[in-house]
């Protein structure tokens, strides 16, 4: 399931996979510009949704 995840992240254009060629194979992630640009959206749905259940 997180492979799968990972790879549609990888085909959007969110996260950069790097593969080292070591013994046992190592594969890092990392954000990519596109998802980075994302955090002040994310960050503002957030503090929406914590307020949003504090009126409840």
């Amino acid at each position: 399931m997180l492979s799968k995840t990972l790879k549609e992240m990888e085909d959007d254009g969110l996260v950069e996979r790097s593969e080292y060629l070591e013994v046992p194979i190592r594969v890092e992630y990392g954000l990519t510009d596109k998802a980075r640009k994302l955090q002040p959206i994310l960050t503002a749905l957030i503090q929406w949704a914590l307020a949003d259940r504090e009126t409840e």
